[in-house]
């Protein structure tokens, strides 16, 4: 899993997380502190969701393995009768 890197937009040191608040299921404010002494900047990040692409194509994959046959999850994937 990849690890979200995050610098001062003063000074461009490194940051830490100094807290989180959920505002959503899809979104959070994140506030972070700059560890360079000398700056000490304190600002607040949101990180949203932007799509569910990836969701959706495994809901679609498990769909047609329901009860050990077929199922069409949209009228194009269908087979004619």
């Amino acid at each position: 899993m990849r690890v979200i890197s995050i610098r001062c937009p003063r000074c461009h040191h490194h940051v830490i997380t100094a807290k989180n608040c959920t505002m959503s299921d899809m979104m959070k404010e994140i506030t972070y502190t700059c560890q360079n002494p000398v700056c000490g900047f304190i600002f607040v990040a949101s990180l949203k969701q932007a799509t569910e692409w990836l969701a959706s194509v495994r809901l679609h994959k498990q769909s047609r393995q329901i009860s050990g046959r077929s199922r069409a999850l949209y009228p194009a994937d269908r087979k004619p009768s």
